[in-house]
C-alpha cells in the first residue's frame, strides 16, 4: 500500500511530536524524582510529639469524613437532576402528547439529560475514589497505631 507524500510527511511530523512529548515527560519525571529524594534527605526540625501526631491523625479523619459526605451530596444532587430531566423528556418521546414540539424543546432536554448523566457518573466515580481513599487511609492509620 503506497502512502501519498503529504500523508508520509504528516506521519513523520506526528511521530516526532509524540517522541518529543514522551522525552519531555520522562525528563520531568526524572527531575521530580531527584528533587523528591533530595527533599527527603534534607528534613530539618524536631520530631513531632505524640500529641501532635494524634491531632494530625484526627484532623485527617475529620477531613476525609467530610470529603465522603460532600461526595455523597454531589451524587444525590446530580442523580436528582438527571432523574428530573429524564422525566421531563418523557412527554416529548414518540407517541406522547408533546412529540409535535420535540424538535426544539425535546432535543434540548435530551442534551440536558446527556450532560446530567455525565455529571452523575463523574460524581459517582468521585464518591468511589473518596471511599477508597478513606478506607486505605484508615488501614494506614490503624497500622501506625498498633
Amino acid at each position: 500500500m503506497k502512502l501519498s507524500g503529504r500523508l508520509e510527511v504528516d506521519l513523520v511530523a506526528t511521530g516526532a511530536a509524540v517522541a518529543l512529548l514522551v522525552a519531555i515527560v520522562l525528563r520531568a519525571r526524572r527531575g521530580a524524582a531527584a528533587q523528591a529524594v533530595q527533599n527527603d534527605v534534607e528534613v530539618n526540625g524536631p520530631e513531632p510529639t505524640e500529641a501532635e501526631v494524634e491531632a494530625a491523625e484526627q484532623s485527617i479523619r475529620v477531613k476525609t469524613t467530610e470529603a465522603v459526605r460532600a461526595a455523597r451530596q454531589r451524587v444525590t444532587k446530580s442523580s436528582i437532576v438527571f432523574l428530573f430531566l429524564v422525566l421531563a423528556t418523557a412527554p416529548f418521546m414518540g407517541g406522547m402528547p408533546l412529540n409535535s414540539v420535540f424538535r426544539p424543546w425535546g432535543q434540548l432536554l435530551l442534551i440536558g439529560c446527556a450532560f446530567a448523566f455525565a455529571w452523575a457518573m463523574i460524581a459517582c466515580s468521585s464518591l468511589v475514589v473518596t471511599w477508597s481513599y478513606k478506607r486505605d487511609l484508615e488501614k494506614l492509620l490503624k497500622g501506625d497505631s498498633e
